[in-house]
């Protein structure tokens, strides 16, 4: 199955001394940025996007150039924090959808000082971000990323410590910040499966956007709550072979069993599998951001093959895992 899948997307910032603009109505604010220096306005322009594809047994890379920053992304997030990483506290957002017609240009103003940004893009629209405990104890916090709705989709983002003292220019790269976990079916789809239900245990609740990484809330990384996503069956897929069935997640080192299950349209079962490890019941999967995770096997037949699972280059350096 031919795949091109998005690497990172590129954006130029312009900083620039003039005016304050009017008051987006897709903007949040906080008083945290009211002072009495000088203000600027600032620039965003998402000028484009790199997609790289590699293939599975092989190092080579390929790389095209697309203007449609939509296919990409659907919404973008701009989010402004002010003050110590442990405590950031909130100044602004933007948020855009890929239906604006400003979409991938962003107009707004900052006072002089030092600014922690995060960008945000993903193609699910019910994201937010929030504060996480990093030290309950302590009470430091990070903001993270986390979606309302278990289906979310490719996300990527990316951290940006700036001083506005005056006109400047950067450029920022956003990577992507998700994994992928796989089930590939060597088995012929039914044409009376209408969904698949995907399960995986001990997920992660969000995204630390200041650590880069999974946010545990001041938790000890183990006993969340399971993660399930139901994914209906496409009518193109039936009766096909090799059919893939994905879920996007954040990295973590702890994701438990990883399990696919196939109904009809009554809900009647038609075939499980659960990856489990034979010594203890458990099967560890270790996630990291822009990997894909592929689980590869018979879900409906007989076949003793069981199922095998490697890391799809893809996304990023081949490996395979054994089990």
């Amino acid at each position: 199955m031919k795949k091109q899948l998005f690497m990172a997307i590129c954006l130029t910032m312009t900083f620039f001394a003039c005016k304050k603009e009017n008051a987006n109505p897709r903007t949040d604010t906080n008083n945290v940025n009211n002072s009495n220096g000088k203000v600027y306005a600032v620039g965003f322009n998402l000028t484009g996007f790199t997609a790289e594809t590699k293939g599975l047994s092989t190092n080579g890379t390929g790389k095209m150039r697309t203007a449609a920053l939509s296919d990409v992304i659907k919404y973008f997030s701009y989010y402004v924090y002010k003050g110590d990483a442990d405590s950031l506290k909130f100044v602004k957002k933007i948020d855009q959808a890929s239906t604006d017609s400003d979409f991938g240009t962003i107009q707004d103003s900052l006072a002089n000082g030092h600014y922690t940004i995060f960008f945000v893009g993903s193609k699910s629209p019910d994201y937010y971000v929030s504060n996480s405990y990093v030290d309950v104890v302590e009470g430091t916090y990070h903001p993270a990323l986390s979606f309302t709705d278990n289906k979310f989709g490719d996300t990527f983002a990316k951290k940006l410590e700036i001083d506005v003292t005056g006109p400047q220019t950067e450029s920022v790269v956003l990577k992507r910040i998700v994994g992928m976990i796989t089930f590939k079916l060597k088995d012929v789809i039914p044409n009376n499966m209408s969904k698949a239900v995907f399960t995986v245990l001990n997920a992660v609740p969000a995204y630390d956007l200041v650590a880069e990484g999974p946010a545990y809330n001041g938790a000890d990384s183990v006993g969340w709550d399971e993660r399930v996503q139901t994914i209906n069956v496409k009518q193109s897929d039936k009766g096909q072979t090799n059919v893939e069935f994905s879920i996007f997640v954040w990295p973590h080192s702890g994701y438990q069993n990883p399990q696919l299950e196939a109904f009809d349209a009554n809900n009647v079962l038609l075939g499980s599998k659960r990856i489990e490890d034979p010594q203890d019941m458990y099967s560890i999967l270790d996630v990291q951001s822009n990997k894909q995770y592929i689980y590869t096997g018979y879900l409906f037949s007989t076949q003793t093959s069981g199922f095998t699972a490697s890391v799809d280059s893809t996304w990023n350096a081949p490996q395979t895992i054994d089990f």
